[in-house]
């Protein structure tokens, strides 16, 4: 999947209105993505919705994107390692690391 892409993701065929939902994300950098998302998962009914996410940058996200389970909260700069990358490279490193 490419960056951009929440709303091009298949959510299945069952119904789930009424049940609880909640979206894990690696990195929440600008909320955009994940507020797309968010308004899409809200099309559905869901019980509940909540976000868990394994880093976020510090800067501002719209209003409507609530980390209800966070790892770490990080400086506003570009980070890779456990499973975050750049263009394809670090995603390996068993640590997270800023780029320069």
């Amino acid at each position: 999947m490419h960056t951009g892409a929440a709303d091009d993701l298949a959510f299945g065929r069952r119904n789930r209105a009424r049940q609880p939902e909640q979206v894990v994300e690696g990195i929440c950098a600008s909320g955009l993505s994940l507020s797309s998302l968010l308004r899409n998962f809200e099309t559905r009914h869901p019980a509940s919705l909540r976000v868990c996410t394994f880093v976020a940058r510090q800067r501002p996200r719209p209003a409507d994107v609530a980390l209800h389970y966070l790892g770490r909260e990080i400086p506003d700069s570009f980070v890779v390692g456990y499973g975050l990358d750049a263009q394809g490279r670090h995603r390996h490193l068993p640590y997270i690391a800023r780029l320069a």
